[in-house]
């Protein structure tokens, strides 16, 4: 599916472009439109001819290894300056979260973990989720959802 021609798009990747150093993004949309909208931005990105690299994680993969503040540094440092960091597989990590535990672990590590993210990275991240999961992520973690600097439905 061809997102691009999409205004809601077109906002998202503005904003993007225009944002220097830090910035969050959130992108709620169903789960079969994670990619599209993924590789429009990487495809986009690069045909803008900017040079730092837009990188993909995998939240779930993450959740289960260590953490993301973690993945960023290693990506960090592998790669040098980063651009975007998309983030996918929330939903996944939500799913993976113990029935005993109040709140998801991937939550309050994002919550208590969110100045971190701003002082050493100067990136944007992009986190995509289902309407259900963008739901639990303000609920559970509204410290590191009031830091967005944009919100997106698709």
């Amino acid at each position: 599916m061809v997102v691009n021609g999409d205004s809601e798009y077109q906002v998202l990747y503005q904003a993007l472009r225009r944002t220097q150093g830090f910035g969050l993004f959130f992108v709620e949309c169903p789960l079969k439109l994670v990619s599209s909208i993924s590789q429009t931005i990487q495809q986009d990105y690069l045909q803008d001819h900017l040079h730092n690299p837009v990188l993909a994680l995998d939240l779930a993969h993450i959740a289960q290894t260590g953490t993301l503040l973690k993945a960023v540094r290693e990506a960090v440092h592998h790669y040098g300056e980063i651009a975007i960091v998309l983030l996918h597989g929330l939903d996944a990590a939500l799913a993976q979260t113990s029935p005993q535990a109040a709140i998801s672990p991937v939550l309050v590590h994002l919550n208590q973990q969110r100045d971190m993210f701003r002082d050493c990275f100067s990136t944007r991240f992009v986190l995509f989720g289902s309407p259900a999961a963008m739901t639990q992520l303000m609920r559970q973690a509204p410290d590191f959802f009031d830091w967005r600097s944009g919100w997106f439905r698709f």
